[in-house]
């Protein structure tokens, strides 16, 4: 099997999926070199949603206190650029779902270092609308939410929420707009209720801006009675 490895890396060499380089042997999807520049999110930040605040002095940041998130703890892996944005736009939009292995791992480090998490019982990953995911032909955050799952020894409930409505695209919105936009677009599935009943949920998405995505999950999952709503994400935008 070995062999046959090294003949497949000598015809066809691995490489980097962000800087193109062939791998070394001890290298896998992406060389140690890139690996080395996704950037930690950096103190001062906001001690519920994880985004970067001004002075060190605010405990949480205005967004928080004035949209009150039904997600009592978020935090990301890295700020959304260089390494960490090129990776989540070749696994969204170039399918190289093989990526969801690092970010997967990077997001499941990440929670077990902090010891909110521990008291996680499900992972649950934010879905899309059967139509995107058609179109796109999986989700992300399923992938991420997998690989997390089986790294950390935590049950993985695919689909305990439901996309009941389409809704545009959110990059172009203001703040205001993108809470409007994915109002009421989430419900929790019934048919997996009792998986997640008086369970505290982590919950799983690529990027987080605003938090109106990850609010509204939120939202729905506690009004099927779940217990608390933590959420982790690959970048912090």
């Amino acid at each position: 099997m070995q062999l046959l490895k090294d003949l497949l890396d000598l015809f066809l060499p691995p490489l980097c999926f962000t800087c193109t380089r062939r791998l070394l042997r001890d290298e896998n999807i992406i060389c140690n070199d890139c690996y080395s520049r996704i950037r930690d999110i950096s103190s001062p930040y906001c001690g519920r949603c994880g985004r970067p605040v001004l002075d060190q002095n605010i405990k949480v940041c205005n967004l928080c206190i004035k949209e009150g998130y039904s997600c009592e703890y978020v935090r990301g892996i890295s700020p959304y650029d260089g390494v960490v944005e090129n990776l989540i736009t070749l696994l969204k939009y170039s399918k190289k779902r093989v990526i969801a292995k690092v970010l997967g791992r990077l997001m499941a480090e990440r929670v077990s270092e902090d010891e909110i998490y521990k008291k996680c019982d499900v992972i649950v990953p934010v879905p899309l609308h059967y139509s995107r995911k058609r179109e796109r032909g999986f989700n992300q955050a399923e992938d991420l939410g997998r690989e997390m799952g089986k790294i950390l020894g935590i049950p993985f409930i695919k689909n305990g929420l439901i996309r009941v409505r389409a809704t545009p695209s959110q990059t172009k919105l203001s703040p205001k707009e993108r809470f409007l936009n994915v109002k009421g677009a989430f419900l929790i599935n019934e048919k997996r209720l009792n998986a997640m009943k008086d369970r505290t949920i982590l919950l799983i998405d690529d990027v987080f801006t605003t938090g109106a995505t990850m609010n509204e999950c939120a939202k729905a999952l506690k009004e099927g009675e779940v217990g608390e709503v933590s959420g982790i994400v690959c970048a912090i935008a």
